[in-house]
C-alpha cells in the first residue's frame, strides 16, 4: 500500500516496516508568494528533475512536513535508485539572497519504497523474486509556479526509474474524493480496491512505459 502527500493535503506515516499505518491532516492551505524561479525564454519555469541523494533529505523532510529526516533518508537509500527531487535557481533576493542558498534549492521530492518478495508460483524449484514500489511521498512546495506539471513529472519519473529498476508494479493509496485521484489515473493508475474512506490504485509497470518527457539528472 502506498500513501500519498502534498506539502497542502494529507500525509502519512510509515510503520516500522515502511508499509502505511496512519495519516494526519496537513496544513490549512494559505496564500503563498511564489519563489522568483530562473525562467527560460518562452517564461516557464526552469528546473532540474534528478535523483534525491542522502544530503537532500532535511530538505526533503522539511517540504513535507511528514517524515523526519532520518527516515527521508532510509526511504532514499532503500529506493533502488528510484527517489527523486525537483530543484532550481532562485533568483538574487530570494530566501535571503545567498548564491549557495540560491543554488539547487529542492521544491519538490517523490520517495518509493521498494519492497521485494520471493513468489513460488510452480513450487519450490520456481522461486521468482518480484519488486513492488510504494510512493511513500510525493510533495512540492505550493510556492513553485506550475507545480501541477511540477508534481506530475515527478512521479512519471518515479515511475520510469521503477520500472527500469525491475519493480513490476506500483500502488498508492488515497482518501475518496481526493484530487490526487486524476493525477494518478492520468500517470497509468487505476483503483484496484477501496473502502469507505480510501482508494487503492494500482499500475502495472510491466505493460506502461512512464515517461516524464524530462531528462533525470
Amino acid at each position: 500500500m502506498i500513501g500519498f502527500v502534498v506539502v497542502s493535503g494529507f500525509g502519512v506515516r510509515v510503520t516500522e516496516n515502511k508499509r502505511l499505518c496512519r495519516r494526519a491532516q496537513g496544513a490549512v492551505v494559505m496564500a503563498v508568494k511564489p519563489l522568483k524561479v530562473n525562467t527560460d525564454m518562452k517564461g516557464a519555469p526552469v528546473w532540474t528533475l534528478r535523483e534525491a541523494k542522502s544530503e537532500d533529505a532535511e530538505k526533503i523532510a522539511g517540504l513535507g512536513e511528514v517524515f523526519d529526516a532520518n527516515l527521508v533518508d532510509g526511504l532514499i537509500s532503500s529506493s533502488e535508485g528510484t527517489a527523486l527531487v525537483a530543484s532550481v535557481n532562485l533568483k538574487g533576493g530570494e530566501e535571503g539572497g545567498d548564491k549557495a542558498q540560491l543554488s539547487n534549492v529542492v521544491v519538490g521530492a517523490v520517495l518509493p519504497n521498494v519492497s521485494k518478495a520471493v513468489t513460488v508460483p510452480g513450487g519450490p524449484a520456481d522461486q521468482k523474486l518480484t519488486m513492488s514500489g510504494d510512493i511513500a511521498l510525493l510533495t512540492v512546495d505550493e510556492r513553485m509556479p506550475e507545480k501541477d506539471n511540477v508534481e506530475q513529472k515527478l512521479l512519471l519519473g518515479a515511475l520510469r526509474k521503477l520500472k527500469l529498476a525491475k519493480v513490476s508494479e506500483a500502488y498508492a493509496t488515497i482518501k475518496k474524493g481526493s484530487e490526487r485521484k486524476n493525477l494518478l489515473e492520468s500517470s497509468g493508475f487505476a483503483v484496484c480496491s477501496e473502502d469507505d474512506d480510501e482508494e487503492t490504485l494500482f499500475a502495472n509497470l510491466v505493460s506502461l512505459n512512464p515517461d516524464p518527457q524530462k531528462k533525470i539528472a
